[in-house]
């Protein structure tokens, strides 16, 4: 099934029930040739903090709905979590993250499913808007130091996070 900007008008209009301090958001599919040349790298989602817009990739227009719950969610909770120096998705965002029924499922989905949609990380990643304005200033400027930080940071955060979520859920479910 093709999910349709309804689907995420639908989603998001949970979201601000479950959420009722989520400030008003906009949403919308983006191509992901758009997500990936202002991030420098293939991403799902995004929010623009400014705008207060969740972006949502248009290769997942094919997703499971609850891929779609936990990408907008989390894009969402940007904008009630803001973030603690370098830290992107500080404690609190992450608790009120993985309090999702979606959470594990949807990060395994993602995991699967990560080579099949999206491109690699691109060497010129410090050519993008995305590094110039959000990330060099928080990893020490624009060099090459900066970016190896950056990258170093990034690289198994997710299989990390994955981890994490599988514990947790294996953790619940025992109890």
């Amino acid at each position: 099934m093709r999910h349709t900007i309804e689907t995420l008008h639908g989603l998001l209009a949970e979201l601000q029930v479950r959420f009722e301090c989520l400030p008003e958001v906009s949403i919308d599919w983006i191509s992901e040739d758009q997500l990936t040349d202002y991030f420098g790298c293939a991403v799902c989602a995004a929010c623009y903090i400014p705008t207060r817009t969740v972006v949502v990739s248009d290769e997942y227009q094919r997703a499971p709905l609850y891929v779609l719950r936990y990408l907008v969610l989390h894009e969402a909770l940007h904008l009630l979590h803001k973030p603690v120096g370098t830290n992107m998705h500080p404690r609190a965002f992450r608790v009120a993250e993985q309090a999702s029924s979606d959470y594990v499922k949807a990060l395994r989905w993602l995991h699967r499913h990560s080579n099949q949609h999206g491109k690699q990380r691109s060497p010129d990643s410090r050519k993008s808007a995305f590094w110039r304005k959000v990330i060099s200033p928080l990893y020490g400027g624009d060099t090459a130091a900066a970016y190896a930080r950056y990258l170093q940071c990034c690289s198994g955060r997710f299989e990390s996070q994955l981890n994490a979520a599988t514990k947790t859920g294996r953790a619940k479910s025992k109890a």
